[in-house]
């Protein structure tokens, strides 16, 4: 049987069809909402300059925590460690990414005095760290647990497909086989991966789901996309780069790289 990956989304978490960028970036919002008006202390007044930059810090540290689980997920080593054991890692390395950031935002504010020498940065630093380590591990385990609990996005839509055509509901795509694949999709550290009628999001990346697929049955036509031969309706040259049509209507950007393999 082809695996495409070690984990995958096979559940049902009916939030609409959204992107993990989109997703991500509402929690990094949501994330600097709560901290904006929990934050100020008894003698401190909310101000929209004081919400701006808890929304700012809220941001980087999604921005950070994404970018390091990203990496991270190159090495072969880290893609074989359980999911929550990567997400540790991702957030704790972050994490010390994070803490000088956040500790120059406290000095510029007056909450820390400015460290005179090595030592005091370091006890600096670490305090700091031990603040926000905690909460910032819970908050990347939490916004994550729905992918690694096997949850997915699902389009909460009434399907419009007749009912023999229709996918059937809780599709897992480790039991596809690889010519059933249309094309997969690169997004943050998932993946899109589509048939002929149904998508899903797993946890993986392009470049390996590629390589664990038959040479024969498709290539890679873009940065972010894996197109399969079959599924390849016709090819639209546009200026130096192009677009692949496929059999199911979807269209497909072709990179300038990679228009020599479709002319």
């Amino acid at each position: 049987m082809y695996e495409l990956a070690a984990f995958c989304m096979n559940g049902q978490f009916k939030l609409g069809q959204v992107p993990p960028w989109r997703y991500f970036l509402a929690v990094g919002v949501a994330v600097g909402l709560v901290l904006g008006f929990t934050a100020p202390g008894p003698d401190e007044d909310l101000s929209w300059s004081l919400m701006l930059q808890w929304q700012v810090q809220s941001l980087t540290a999604i921005a950070l925590l994404v970018i390091s689980q990203i990496l991270l997920g190159r090495t072969a080593t880290f893609r074989t460690l359980n999911p929550w054991i990567q997400l540790l890692i991702s957030g704790g390395i972050a994490s010390l990414l994070i803490a000088p950031i956040y500790l120059l935002v406290d000095i510029m504010n007056g909450l820390n005095s400015l460290p005179s020498g090595i030592s005091e940065w370091a006890i600096a630093l670490l305090d700091e760290l031990s603040g926000f380590l905690p909460p910032v591990l819970v908050t990347w385990l939490a916004v994550n647990a729905p992918f690694c609990l096997g949850y997915r996005f699902v389009t909460d839509e009434p399907d419009l497909q007749p009912a023999a055509q229709a996918s059937p509901a809780g599709l897992n795509f480790t039991d596809l086989q690889p010519d059933e694949i249309f094309y997969i999709k690169a997004e943050l550290h998932y993946i899109k991966v589509a048939t002929e009628s149904d998508s899903e999001l797993v946890l993986h990346n392009l470049k390996d789901a590629a390589d664990e697929i038959p040479l024969s049955l498709g290539v890679i036509c873009h940065r972010s996309y894996w197109v399969s031969y079959a599924a390849i309706e016709k090819f639209e040259k546009k200026g130096r780069q192009g677009s692949l049509l496929l059999r199911n209507g979807e269209s497909i950007p072709v990179s300038r790289q990679h228009v020599a393999k479709f002319v």
